[in-house]
């Protein structure tokens, strides 16, 4: 990101801005989880103030809210998304523009079907175009639906402020679909430019995981709009755990390539 932000061919930083405040969000919250688990694998040495675990979770917590509220991040977020079109909130304009999100939708949607929604074979399931095409369609199904929803209360008098207000859950689940989007498509392109094949195949084992894990815990979501049935959210989970038991031969390697310094793992819990 500091790249990207530094990058003078891109004089708008509006939207590395709203890529920012959407990470920023997802990666604290995941490190107070991490943590947490961490805590609680190690039972009750978990709460040795010499293992640091104690430690560690204060620190972790403050970053929820230091730096910008996560809740308020994620509400920036989502209004960045829809701030190429919020001009037009007001306007004939904003018509068109639900026009072009509902067609892009139902180009989408052409590839939902039955066989597609019950396909359950490890071969598509492990697939970074599934997993790509399953947070495109949430994001943009998200960004339709919350513009409907703020427009049909515009329609109404509601200012667009008080508008904005109505839809607060809306824009969250916009904001966290498109950090996980984003965060998800840095990684792919990342793992590209590896050339030992050992290791990429090792990363893209992580992204997979990663990329289940997420369509498994929305996977509400995914079962009301139809995009999966019930065979394949049962697969699904059940790949996850199978990915986890597959990496967990490798947990030195992954944890290694964080490049912690020696002098940071003191605590007798590491040795």
């Amino acid at each position: 990101m500091m790249k990207r932000y530094s990058d003078d061919t891109q004089p708008d930083k509006r939207k590395i801005e709203t890529q920012v405040a959407g990470l920023k969000s997802i990666i604290t919250w995941y490190a107070n989880d991490a943590i947490q688990e961490c805590r609680e694998a190690c039972g009750g040495k978990g709460y040795l103030l010499e293992n640091h675990i104690a430690d560690l979770k204060g620190d972790v917590d403050i970053f929820t809210t230091f730096e910008g509220d996560n809740t308020v991040l994620l509400q920036l977020a989502a209004k960045g998304i829809l701030s190429d079109f919020r001009a037009e909130f007001n306007s004939a304009g904003f018509t068109s523009v639900l026009k072009l999100l509902q067609t892009q939708l139902t180009d989408k949607l052409t590839a939902i079907n039955p066989l597609y929604s019950n396909k359950v074979d490890a071969e598509h399931l492990y697939n970074p175009k599934f997993h790509k095409h399953a947070f495109d369609y949430r994001n943009r199904r998200l960004t339709y639906t919350l513009a409907m929803r703020i427009r049909d209360y515009i329609k109404k008098g509601v200012p667009a402020y008080q508008a904005f207000l109505k839809v607060q859950s809306h824009l969250l689940a916009l904001g966290k679909a498109y950090s996980v989007e984003l965060s998800y498509s840095i990684f792919c392109d990342h793992i590209e430019g590896i050339t030992d094949l050992k290791y990429r195949a090792l990363m893209e084992k992580v992204g997979c995981l990663y990329a289940l894990d997420q369509i498994n815990s929305d996977a509400r979501w995914f079962l009301e709009q139809g995009y999966i049935g019930n065979t394949k959210s049962k697969a699904i989970r059940q790949r996850v755990e199978r990915l986890s038991t597959e990496l967990r031969p490798h947990i030195e390697v992954l944890v290694d390539g964080f490049g912690i310094p020696e002098h940071c793992m003191t605590a007798p819990i590491t040795k």
